[in-house]
């Protein structure tokens, strides 16, 4: 028992800080440092010399560590069960962002580079702090995340799945998810644009191949069966989505992400993507580049070229020669739009793409003729039907996007599937982002995963053809999500690894992308401040990244050089935009918000097993952090990044409420008396 002396009653804490959240109101203690004399004769404990694996003791450093780690999370999880924290929005109500004093750059860079830094932190309930750090803790155990996906497969087999995603549902759930429904996540959405920071809802749900066809009846799995099943849960995707972006609206500029794989029939895709697949191969074998910038007047491919390439779809094959001419020549003639009797990579795919209505006929067949006729891909009429479902679908939800206002973003998704996805973004943004209009906007988004090789080379080829186009385009670039399903896919069937082979690489062609489009955007406000008669069309760039030094290089790249500051691109530029996870990265979120950049966390939501696929990746992506080849400086400065803020505002509250240091907010607290 300590000495009444060192107690001392400290009436002024109640009125300091928020006593209810440590259940102490009517008592409040300070402790004073117990004096050196009290000790006796306790000394330091000092190491045996030699090897210190030769120590009882040795290693168990680890095992403390992690016992003490478990300890915490178990018991933020007994206090969220049973005093479920509020909402920020609800619990805490931050001043308006007009009693903030703006932020230079230079403050922004030094908030970046700060480990320590709380400005993400200090108006979250210390429950949901505890629950926070403790939750990004268990993400550092490897061993925990690697058997994750066998323990939840294991639960569902033998019927334990409830008290499983009960404990998911409070700790991993609560960290990286919104809400079960959209109107769950408007206090959260709420919370976050009280401090500039915008929302791009999500649904949730996606298929893979291993798992598309799982609710279908085993009695009938024939195409047609698997195709209507498919098309019943897209719709009701679709329903959902809808719903979305009603709620979405409610907060003016937000996104709604969108999964294609969860509104397209997955063989559907498949089959989409293989037809692209084999259009770019024989486009590069007949010549031609598959790849195109503004400058680039090479890599095209003539007429004959084409005809030998189209001679092998399914519909040309059973024509006679003559009328199968005329057919070619007529849709050449339409993608030779210079008219020098070449075409290059761009003209080809809008013009003999399936999504080119004109064209989808080539690529249908029958089993039998698709036997008989043709070497190159084929659609069958189950796959044409699914096209037709699958584009009114994706048009009713775009032009439902564009009447409320909602920006839809397309999400990226394994590479076996992408190049489809690639297709029907073409086809939406050249229906829908038009840049005629007295305000230019895109509508719909798409998403590069720069960690992929095709990745940088689809940008700029995409870019490109949306300048043709005269439409605006828009794409979120991220590093990637499914790199350990990519691989070993690709290992298993055999085919070359989509993935960069190494972290610098996909470093390397992220900021070399973050940088393209940044100097695209300024050379466009150029041509606008210099009232040049014709300017291209505007590009989007959103940069959704955790990686510090990708933020830090886009901000100093918006930053012109001090000889020419008019080709600055301002914070509150509409151009440009920066995106961070719900969970992952407070610290760049809030403090890009403060300084008046446009900045947005994905909130995803739905039944907590629909969002498991998501949740296992966000896992996977906190353990990369951790564990990733790195220079140690490095993951040290990653690990105090993701782990600093909430920890060392945690510590901060402890010697605030025992009396060790002053309460100093960082906003003017005339305008809110509900921090803690």
């Amino acid at each position: 028992m300590v000495p009444a002396p060192f107690l001392r009653p400290n009436p002024r804490l109640s009125q300091a800080i928020r006593l209810h959240e440590f259940q102490c109101r009517r008592l409040a203690v300070r402790i004073k440092p117990i004096p050196y004399s009290y000790l006796g004769a306790v000394r330091p404990y000092t190491a045996p010399p030699g090897p210190r694996a030769a120590h009882p003791r040795a290693g168990s450093g680890r095992m403390h560590s992690t016992l003490v780690m478990v300890g915490l999370f178990s018991a933020s999880l007994v206090y969220s069960a049973f005093r479920p924290a509020q909402s920020d929005a609800a619990s805490l109500t931050p001043p308006p962002l007009e009693a903030y004093t703006p932020t230079e750059l230079g403050t922004i860079l030094a908030q970046l580079l700060d480990p320590t830094s709380s400005i993400a932190y200090e108006s979250k309930p210390t429950s949901a702090l505890l629950l926070s750090w403790a939750v990004l803790k268990m993400c550092q155990l490897p061993f925990l995340v690697d058997i994750a996906p066998g323990i939840i497969a294991a639960a569902q087999k033998v019927g334990l799945e409830g008290p499983l995603f009960w404990v998911i549902k409070r700790t991993f759930f609560a960290q990286f998810c919104g809400g079960e429904t959209a109107e769950e996540c408007m206090d959260r959405m709420e919370a976050l644009r009280a401090h500039g920071i915008g929302s791009i809802l999500d649904l949730s749900i996606e298929a893979d191949l291993e798992t598309a066809n799982d609710t279908v009846d085993d009695k009938d799995r024939s195409p047609q069966s698997i195709s209507a099943h498919q098309n019943a849960l897209a719709d009701r995707v679709a329903k959902l989505t809808e719903q979305c972006l009603d709620t979405a609206c409610k907060q003016p500029g937000s996104f709604a992400a969108i999964k294609l794989t969860a509104l397209l029939p997955t063989s559907f895709l498949v089959a989409l993507t293989e037809a692209c697949n084999w259009g770019r191969q024989e486009f590069v074998k007949a010549g031609g580049h598959d790849w195109v910038n503004e400058q680039d007047s090479e890599g095209k491919i003539d007429y004959a070229a084409t005809r030998r390439m189209l001679s092998q779809l399914p519909a040309l094959s059973r024509l006679a020669s003559e009328q199968a001419d005329t057919i070619t020549l007529d849709l050449f003639r339409q993608a030779d739009t210079d008219k020098d009797g070449r075409i290059d990579w761009i003209d080809f795919q809008r013009t003999f793409s399936p999504m080119n209505p004109e064209a989808l006929w080539l690529y249908a067949a029958t089993l039998t003729e698709a036997n008989e006729f043709s070497t190159g891909p084929t659609l069958s009429p189950v796959h044409i039907e699914d096209y037709h479902l699958a584009v009114r679908r994706l048009e009713h939800l775009a032009q439902k996007a564009k009447e409320v206002s909602v920006r839809l973003m397309v999400d990226a998704e394994q590479s076996y599937f992408q190049p489809g996805i690639d297709c029907m973004f073409g086809y939406l943004s050249s229906r829908f982002n038009h840049a005629h209009d007295s305000e230019p906007e895109a509508v719909v988004f798409n998403t590069y995963q720069m960690y992929t090789i095709a990745a940088l080379p689809r940008l700029v080829t995409d870019i490109e053809r949306a300048r043709r186009e005269n439409v605006a385009f828009g794409a979120k670039l991220v590093r990637g999500a499914y790199m350990e399903s990519e691989r070993k896919r690709a290992k298993e069937l055999g085919y070359p690894d989509p993935i960069h082979p190494d972290i610098a690489s996909t470093h390397k062609a992220y900021n070399t992308a973050v940088q393209y489009m940044l100097n695209i955007v300024r050379e466009r406000n150029a041509a606008l401040a210099s009232d040049e008669t014709k300017v291209r069309p505007p590009v989007f760039a959103f940069l959704a990244t955790h990686n510090i030094e990708s933020i830090r290089l886009a901000l100093k790249t918006m930053q012109a050089p001090e000889d020419s500051m008019d080709l600055t691109i301002p914070p509150t530029t509409p151009y440009v935009l920066f995106g961070q996870l719900l969970g992952m990265c407070d610290t760049a979120s809030f403090s890009l918000g403060r300084g008046g950049y446009s900045v947005y966390k994905y909130v995803p939501y739905g039944a907590i097993d629909e969002v498991m696929p998501y949740l296992l990746r966000r896992a996977q992506e906190n353990r990369g952090v951790f564990t990733a080849p790195a220079s140690p400086d490095k993951v040290v400065l990653a690990r105090k990044t993701v782990l600093g803020g909430e920890l060392t505002e945690i510590m901060r509250r402890v010697k605030r409420t025992f009396g060790f240091t002053p309460y100093q907010p960082s906003f003017n607290a005339a305008t809110s008396n509900s921090y803690e």
